[in-house]
């Protein structure tokens, strides 16, 4: 849509939900993402910070979980009930069916108790000591900077490479703690997928996925952050 906008001289602006949040919207000139016309040297950065006002950190507004869902859900039941008749050949963006989806989150909340209270005790034990600990937050599968900027298509084919690159490469003593996000659908199986890669290469014992926890806490104890697009 950008490339055939500017082909006919039509201005673009794109619109995200903030990569600063919550609160804030970024407009960006000629598109988003890897699309961006935003500065890669550090000077520039620092030059434009020195030009902007501090942003208010106070939080203007609030939405719940619930409504959002509820928007998402008449969003998409409208859709498979109507387009049909209304937009004929209409093709979905999401990787997954709608109902998919909503039967991994259904399957998701019903397990949520038990992986909280496994996030905790690997949080608890991992915690401990001074080894270098590495946080890598993974990003949505359907995140659409993933699928065509990101360095595979499929996250599952990243993020099992970056467990790879650390059984390998990481100091002997180090541990490699994913987290999930937290609004992913539970149709991907994380902590069996990457357990299973770190102990295909002799590293079982220092990788660990959770689904949950203080993001804060681990942030001020990482050594380290990979990240692939992640707001975080």
């Amino acid at each position: 849509a950008v490339d055939r906008a500017k082909a006919m001289g039509v201005r673009v602006h794109h619109v995200e939900l903030g990569y600063v949040r919550p609160d804030w919207l970024t407009v960006e000139p000629d598109g988003g993402g890897a699309g961006a016309p935003f500065p890669q040297d550090w000077e520039t950065l620092e030059a434009l910070a020195a030009r902007g006002e501090i942003p208010e950190e106070t939080r203007l507004y609030r939405a719940s979980f619930a409504a959002y869902a509820a928007m998402d859900i008449a969003w998409n039941l409208t859709n498979l009930a109507l387009s049909w008749a209304t937009h004929p050949g209409y093709r979905r963006h999401q990787t997954w069916h709608p109902l998919a989806e909503y039967g991994g989150f259904l399957w998701k909340m019903s397990r949520a108790r038990r992986d909280r209270a496994h996030a905790a005790r690997a949080w608890a034990d991992w915690r401990q000591g001074d080894a270098p600990l590495f946080l890598f937050p993974l990003q949505l599968r359907t995140d659409f900077q993933i699928r065509a900027h990101g360095p595979d298509p499929d996250l599952r084919e990243t993020a099992k490479a970056v467990v790879r690159s650390f059984a390998l490469h990481a100091p002997p003593a180090a541990r490699l703690l994913v987290k999930e996000h937290p609004v992913d659908n539970g149709l991907t199986p994380w902590r069996r997928l990457l357990r299973e890669t770190a102990a295909r290469h002799g590293a079982e014992d220092r990788v660990e996925v959770v689904d949950g926890g203080d993001l804060g806490a681990m942030l001020d104890r990482a050594s380290g952050l990979v990240t692939v697009n992640s707001t975080v």
